[in-house]
């Protein structure tokens, strides 16, 4: 028996080339602070410099189980770094196997890596995205000026407000 999927019937004719290809590498290592985005981005441009300037760069927040007794989480060897890239820069990527970076909860080792192909999805989901505005109307106008540049048509809907650490302090980010 066949179960019906509303996304996957969305999509099924749909010819698609990925530009952009998720790479997971295996980490290890004890802890990592759970507000870990900013860090984590600078420990890796640091050993990939060109991040900071190629566009349809994004790394994924690492999830992990929390300590229970500090604001750390757990670093398990289910726990994976993912970057998504332009498929011409996943080569360039695979230089972070067998580095360590520094997260500000002890140092992390990144092991072997594994691309993953985007699929095309019906539903797009972002846990945080920042266009400096508390607003969100202006939020939600910012957003559809971003996706449409990309020629993507999806509805939005806006999650609860979070902060993310910066030099500057706590930046307030809409998830």
């Amino acid at each position: 028996m066949r179960m019906y999927n509303p996304e996957w019937e969305a999509i099924k004719d749909y010819a698609y080339v990925a530009r952009c290809k998720d790479v997971q590498f295996d980490l290890t290592g004890n802890e990592i602070p759970a507000d870990h985005g900013y860090a984590l981005f600078e420990a890796l441009a640091r050993l990939l410099p060109w991040l900071r300037e190629t566009a349809d760069v994004g790394v994924h927040a690492i999830h992990g189980a929390p300590t229970g007794r500090n604001e750390n989480l757990v670093i398990n060897r289910r726990v994976k770094l993912v970057l998504r890239l332009p498929v011409d820069r996943v080569a360039d990527a695979l230089a972070l196997v067998g580095q360590r970076i520094e997260t500000g909860a002890g140092a992390l080792q990144i092991g072997a890596a594994k691309e993953k192909a985007l699929t095309p999805y019906a539903t797009l989901y972002a846990p945080l995205v920042d266009f400096g505005t508390g607003d969100e109307v202006a939020f939600l106008e910012a957003a559809r000026a971003e996706l449409d540049k990309m020629a993507i048509r999806c509805g939005l809907i806006p999650g609860k407000k979070r902060k993310m650490h910066t030099p500057g302090g706590r930046s307030g980010v809409t998830a």
